[in-house]
């Protein structure tokens, strides 16, 4: 995977003339910004946003670039292009906050996560197949089995799952969480800087893909809705996606234009989109989050 790191206006052009040619069906996606370490504050703003590619990862450093790129601008809030990552409810609304920018067709991949895996066991499907199928009851210090202990992802839906454990559990690798992620991001960027904003970035674009692949067991009718998993983040507040009904996490692509994305904005619908902007809600009425697990008080006592 190559890596292309941004801070002049030139850099800038020539990166997102690769990044358009041809243009990508998904990206992952993250940020980073300086730390603030006086108490009360308001947060620094955004310094790097990073882009991952199947084939590169472009690190786009706005605060030695001092302006948003227009194509990137366009990129971000084409519908028909997915952005993955962990905490990205959050990073899309800084992204607003900071820089004003508007991101569509945003996939939080621990939403993602947690849906594809309460399906799969619901069903008993792909790793979950070998567990029988009866009439579930919550498990008791006397009856202690829960087939629930099978699960990868259990609790409530909006529970976070970390990046890091993801690169663990699909990639195998570790992710370097120390000091590196509370530097000072509006420098010039150390080496380790940039092995850890790209680690971060591709690791969010390659857990979005092995999470699909956990999706093939699962029937087309009893895959999760786009929108329990899905978002656009509109002027800082989130929206259904395009296609929030369809059982698929990706849209049927379709072209997008400078003016597209501008009607885009106003809730002015590009081809198979509803007319108008509609609230998101962070919910999944499919998703079972399992019953909390008994612990047995004699064994916990020896």
């Amino acid at each position: 995977m190559f890596l292309r790191y941004i801070s002049s206006p030139l850099q800038a052009d020539l990166a997102l003339q690769k990044l358009f040619a041809p243009l990508p069906v998904h990206i992952g996606l993250d940020i980073e910004w300086k730390p603030n370490h006086v108490k009360n504050t308001p947060e620094n703003p955004v310094a790097l946003l990073q882009i991952a590619t199947s084939d590169d990862v472009y690190l786009f450093h706005l605060s030695r670039l001092r302006f948003f790129p227009p194509k990137l601008r366009l990129l971000l809030i084409n519908p028909f292009i997915t952005k993955s990552g962990v905490g990205i409810q959050y990073d899309v609304t800084k992204l607003w906050t900071d820089c004003g920018i508007s991101v569509s067709s945003c996939v939080d991949l621990s939403l993602l996560a947690r849906s594809i895996d309460s399906t799969l066991f619901a069903y008993r499907l792909g790793d979950y197949s070998h567990i029988p199928l009866y009439p579930q009851s919550s498990p008791t210090v006397d009856n202690p089995y829960d087939p629930y202990e099978h699960r990868l992802f259990r609790g409530p839906f909006k529970n976070p799952i970390g990046l890091a454990r993801f690169a663990r559990m699909f990639q195998g690798t570790e992710l370097d969480k120390g000091r590196t992620a509370r530097s000072n991001w509006e420098s010039p960027l150390s080496s380790q800087q940039i092995k850890y904003a790209a680690a971060d970035a591709t690791t969010s674009y390659s857990t979005y893909f092995s999470l699909l692949n956990l999706l093939n067991p699962i029937p087309s009718d009893l895959c999760p809705k786009r929108k329990y998993f899905m978002f656009d983040a509109i002027r800082g507040a989130k929206y259904l996606p395009i296609q929030p009904e369809q059982r698929l996490p990706y849209p049927t692509i379709s072209t997008f234009t400078d003016s597209d994305a501008e009607s885009y904005l106003h809730g002015l619908a590009p081809i198979q989109q509803p007319h108008g902007l509609f609230p998101w809600s962070l919910t999944n009425p499919e998703y079972d989050p399992a019953p909390r697990p008994i612990v047995d008080s004699k064994k916990a006592c020896t």
